[in-house]
């Protein structure tokens, strides 16, 4: 199977032309995020479309994923899991990549941010479940909103309608954590 990659969005250096951070959308994943994954929660990551993969290009032409986030569709909306972040690559980025990327919200932020700006027109919403309070805090900073519900949160796209929206977080918090 052939991968195909989209780009959505990218980071670049003032000086420079080519991006040091890039946003993409993959209906697979390859090992290198899969290693990520693993590093990060101890488990395979989910195969099923859709993820979402942010890579670094290093100077030295070495491509990383930095951040990845999986959204698997349901009922309409999307289930937005498995987020994780790679300090370690981080750590590999210049001292002005590292500025750039702080300034643009950082690197979940900048990827979750621009996965609702995507999504705006192809779902009714998506929701999380986040148990992690740095996640959260940040998570809602791109868009998410708490709900009623202990550790569900919930990203309205603007044709969703406010009567089906309890309804929708119901269904969602009997789920369970995904």
């Amino acid at each position: 199977m052939s991968q195909q990659i989209r780009t959505i969005n990218t980071l670049v250096l003032p000086d420079q032309e080519k991006p040091f951070f890039r946003i993409c959308m993959q209906q697979t994943i390859c090992e290198n995020v899969r290693d990520l994954f693993r590093f990060k929660f101890h488990d395979s990551p989910p195969e099923e479309p859709i993820h979402l993969v942010a890579y670094y290009d290093s100077k030295d032409s070495i491509t990383l994923p930095v951040c990845y986030i999986h959204f698997y569709e349901w009922q309409g909306c999307l289930l937005c899991g498995g987020a994780c972040v790679d300090q370690r690559v981080l750590k590999k980025m210049s001292p002005e990549e590292r500025a750039s990327l702080r300034n643009a919200g950082g690197a979940y932020y900048l990827s979750l941010s621009t996965a609702f700006k995507h999504f705006q027109d192809k779902t009714l919403g998506v929701f999380g479940y986040c148990g992690d309070p740095l996640s959260e805090r940040i998570s809602l900073r791109a868009g998410f909103e708490k709900t009623p519900f202990k550790y569900v949160i919930a990203w309205w796209s603007s044709t969703m309608q406010d009567t089906g929206k309890l309804a929708l977080i119901e269904k969602v918090r009997e789920l369970g954590p995904f």
